[in-house]
């Protein structure tokens, strides 16, 4: 034994089975993980964030909008290479209610429907509009397409 004070930094061995401390990684090695995580992180924010029009087809907005006057198709077009369109929803009546708009994505012509999309607005009180963006999940925008509300109930 040593005099009061003495620290001693060696002690007993440890078994195999006891976790060893890790080996410390280089600053180097560090860096470079660093770097490479960045880059990674950088170039998927710009795809995601990527807002170029010019490699979505054109689409354009069928005129007019329900037969009721309820939704109308304010915007038509492409984002992040998707169908979408924005709608406005107006309540004319005198009560609370809640509207299920579809929307329908056609060629220009309406010969095929390329995918649908539904837009749920909840407790539009009279008088009230709401916007919301109706984004086709399911088919790429590869074509030229064009908007139009297919059908729309209120309840």
């Amino acid at each position: 034994m040593g005099n009061v004070g003495d620290v001693s930094t060696s002690g007993p061995e440890l078994p195999d089975w006891v976790a060893q401390p890790k080996r410390r990684i280089s600053f180097r090695r560090r860096l470079l993980g660093a770097l490479f995580w960045s880059a990674l992180g950088f170039g998927v924010a710009v795809y995601l964030l990527d807002d170029d029009r010019s490699e979505d087809p054109p689409a354009s907005v069928e005129i007019g909008g329900s037969a009721s006057g309820v939704a109308e198709i304010v915007d038509c077009g492409a984002v992040l290479r998707r169908m979408a369109a924005t709608i406005e929803v107006t309540n004319p009546g005198r009560r609370p209610a809640d509207y299920l708009i579809q929307i329908a994505f056609e060629s220009p012509d309406g010969s095929v429907q390329f995918d649908s999309a539904v837009s749920v607005i909840s407790r539009l009180e009279p008088g009230q509009s709401a916007i919301d963006e109706v984004v086709a999940y399911g088919t790429d925008a590869t074509e030229d397409f064009v908007c139009r509300i297919a059908d729309e109930q209120s309840f």
